[in-house]
C-alpha cells in the first residue's frame, strides 16, 4: 500500500480488511485465544492504531464470524436449489450437515 493512514473510505475498507484477513490467518494457526497485540503485528499496525478500526478482538471475530455465516448461507442456498421442492427431508439433513461440518472456523466462532 502507498499510504501511511487510511483517510479515504475505500482506504480504510481496505484497512479493515487486512486487520480481518491477519486476525484469520492467525485464527487459523493459534485458534481462539490470538490476542489483539498479536493481529496488530501480524496486520503490520499498532495496538492503538488498531482501534481505529475495531472496537475489540471480539469486534474482528464477530466480523469474521458474520462474513463466514455469509459464505455459509450461500453455500447452503447453491447445495440445496437441487432439492427444491422435493421433500426430501434426508437429503437436506445431508447437506446442511456437509456443508456445516465443513466449515472450522464458523463452528469455533459460533461457539
Amino acid at each position: 500500500m502507498s499510504w501511511e493512514r487510511a483517510r479515504q473510505p475505500e482506504q480504510i475498507e481496505q484497512r479493515r480488511r487486512e486487520i480481518l484477513a491477519a486476525a484469520s490467518r492467525l485464527f487459523e494457526a493459534e485458534g481462539i485465544g490470538v490476542s489483539l497485540s498479536a493481529i496488530a503485528r501480524e496486520a503490520g499496525l499498532s495496538k492503538a492504531n488498531l482501534y481505529r478500526y475495531f472496537e475489540s478482538r471480539e469486534g474482528i471475530f464477530l466480523e469474521l464470524l458474520a462474513d463466514d455465516m455469509d459464505a455459509w448461507v450461500r453455500d447452503l442456498e447453491s447445495r440445496l436449489a437441487p432439492l427444491a421442492g422435493s421433500g426430501d427431508e434426508a437429503g437436506f439433513v445431508d447437506v446442511y450437515v456437509e456443508a456445516t461440518v465443513h466449515n472450522e472456523r464458523l463452528m469455533a466462532l459460533v461457539s
